[in-house]
């Protein structure tokens, strides 16, 4: 038996198929209704979502700052990651010759020493806290040579025989300090993709810096860099606000919003035949019966008048 099906019917379902075909063909990208049909990127805002975006501002370094010091949520998340590393610290042990530790070691109590006067377990703690910040952290050693002699200058690998005594660690931040990391780019060395060397200024917090000329570069081996999330194409690493922006500007936003309404709810409407007069004789009204009452959240109107919200 041949086919049956109207010659009209045959055409409407072939029209349908084409045109089905010719929509995903040309939007392929977008969001497909049950129905097949496609959502209108003009009307609907669901339909120009692209994930993967990020605002170039959201990886400035002064943004980060910014964010840090003015958003409690962003500064509390940021604080649990730089603690949570260094909430016990560590301990160095040493071993005898049958490889048991030695308990209540003078050298591992010096160490320990050693540590608490350099503020170690703070400085780590803010470059961690800086990594958190601006995706990458940085904490630079001041060493002394060995037996009163120089030490090697800063661009110079350090040698363990040549260190005789650590003078301080200091956190430098990608805002204004911490200005460039200097990969190792030759394929035969044993460090070939790691960092080579950094790019600080000299400058401390609240000083004014001198420009390029108060720029030096320090080896890899006098520092700590820290960098939990790195990028693809990138050798900065992704601060931790970039992928928490939405949940920040939600929490933000709730957070304005309960005020709103908290302040609504506590404004006291009051309605007097004494507004009547100007703007003048209102003001002063209001100004008096503020100062008996005690509050900032009250509404002076008129007997006939009325307020509301929208």
């Amino acid at each position: 038996m041949g086919d049956t099906t109207p010659e009209k019917e045959k055409g409407h379902l072939r029209q349908q198929l084409d045109a089905q075909r010719d929509v995903l063909v040309a939007r392929s990208d977008a969001i497909t209704m049950p129905d097949g049909r496609m959502r209108n990127a003009d009307v609907d805002p669901l339909a120009r979502q692209r994930p993967g975006e990020i605002e170039t501002w959201l990886l400035d370094t002064s943004t980060g700052t910014r964010l840090y010091e003015s958003i409690w949520f962003f500064r509390h998340v940021a604080e649990i990651l730089s603690e949570d590393p260094i909430r016990n610290w560590f301990d160095v042990e040493f071993l005898n010759e049958s490889g048991v530790v030695l308990q209540d070691d003078a050298r591992s109590r010096d160490f320990q020493q050693y540590c608490e006067e350099l503020s170690a377990p703070d400085v780590v703690q803010t470059g961690l806290l800086h990594e958190a910040s601006y995706g990458d952290g940085l904490v630079v050693a001041g060493v002394s040579g060995r037996g009163g002699k120089k030490s090697a200058q800063p661009t110079s690998p350090l040698l363990p025989e040549q260190v005789g005594e650590i003078l301080y660690l200091v956190a430098k931040p990608r805002d204004g300090q911490f200005k460039d990391i200097v990969l190792d780019t030759d394929i035969l060395s044993a460090t070939y993709g790691l960092p080579k060397q950094f790019k600080i200024s000299k400058t401390v917090a609240g000083q004014q810096g001198g420009g390029t000329s108060d720029d030096i570069l320090v080896d890899a081996s006098r520092c700590l860099h820290f960098q939990t999330r790195p990028r693809v194409a990138s050798k900065w690493g992704l601060p931790v606000y970039v992928p928490l922006w939405a949940v920040i500007q939600l929490i933000t936003n709730l957070e304005w919003s309960a005020g709103q309404i908290a302040f609504n709810m506590a404004t006291r409407v009051v309605k007097s035949d004494e507004m009547v007069g100007d703007l003048e004789q209102r003001m002063e009204f209001a100004q008096s019966y503020e100062a008996e009452v005690n509050t900032l959240s009250s509404v002076i109107i008129g007997k006939d008048e009325s307020l509301g919200t929208a």
